[in-house]
């Protein structure tokens, strides 16, 4: 599984950008304006309304002439444009050492996505961060932007994609909801252990205050031909790989678990995808974000 262990170095944003350059017929700029005006106390550019004086609104704000015509204190509300902040969210794990359904690394597939999301966020203008685990902790970046930024956060992701944890899918976004105070569109990247993992009760706190976009990494079949076991290191036994009954089993609990996982993100409104492959990193990317719900 070596092979699989990717160097981070420009050659890797110039596949992000070359993918991107394929796509120069669709729109993938503005994606995110859906949430970036808004109204808020404090002073811009653009003049919005008068409205009774609260507390915390800024003494300076105050129209003191429509405030005198009016009889009560009136201060002055404006637009701004606002600036999204996303957190990607990274599973890792000996699981992500192994491949996809279509025999690709889960490794690649996971940091390539990171990658794209992470450029498009920062041609949206957006500041975006990355929580991963790490052993018995966790790592958490600060929100910043910029093409600097994000070589730093790819060279981290990749050296954390394999790394065992404490920390599941589900515990990073748990610590997301609780401890993170603002708000933010989380980008989960996982796979069919870590949307196993979610339930209820943490989307729900999650979605509270946050957008949540997820990517579901597929996992190669155990039962396909010559299936190669990440965590024990060896290849299935041949007797798991031939049967028929075995393979009906393990669509089965694949169909049970995206269903479940379905049905708890349209409550949620929640969006999700799955990848497979490289080539569809893009597509399902800019989908993602121009499908998601403000």
């Amino acid at each position: 599984m070596d092979a699989h262990r990717i160097d981070i170095d420009f050659e890797y944003l110039s596949q992000i950008r070359t993918a991107f350059a394929l796509h120069t017929g669709r729109k993938t700029s503005n994606i995110l304006e859906g949430d970036f005006r808004s109204v808020y106390r404090g002073r811009s550019m653009e003049f919005d309304e008068l409205s009774e004086y609260m507390p915390g609104d800024e003494v300076h704000d105050i129209d003191w002439k429509s405030s005198s015509r009016s009889g009560q204190v009136l201060v002055r509300r404006y637009v701004a444009e606002r600036k999204h902040h996303l957190l990607f969210i990274v599973d890792s794990g000996e699981k992500m050492r192994a491949d996809t359904s279509a025999g690709q690394s889960k490794e690649r597939i996971a940091a390539m996505t990171f990658g794209t999301a992470a450029y498009l966020a920062d041609r949206n203008g957006a500041d975006f961060a990355l929580l991963q685990p790490e052993e018995d902790t966790m790592q958490l970046s600060l929100f910043r932007a910029g093409m600097p930024h994000l070589e730093k956060l790819l060279t981290q992701c990749v050296s954390k994609l394999g790394t065992e944890s404490t920390y599941d899918a589900a515990k990073l976004l748990q610590f997301a909801a609780d401890q993170i105070r603002k708000r933010m569109i989380i980008f989960l990247i996982t796979d069919f252990d870590g949307l196993y993992r979610l339930d209820e009760s943490l989307i729900g706190r999650v979605t509270e205050r946050n957008d949540l976009l997820i990517v579901n990494i597929e996992d190669a079949y155990l039962t396909d031909h010559m299936a190669y076991d990440a965590a024990d290191r060896c290849y299935a036994d041949t007797r798991i790989v031939n049967s028929a009954a075995l393979r009906r089993a393990e669509i089965d609990r694949r169909n049970r678990i995206q269903s479940f996982a379905d049905n708890l993100f349209r409550r949620a409104r929640v969006q999700s995808t799955t990848i497979a492959k490289e080539e569809e990193i893009t597509d399902r990317v800019i989908g993602l974000f121009r499908d998601r719900t403000p």
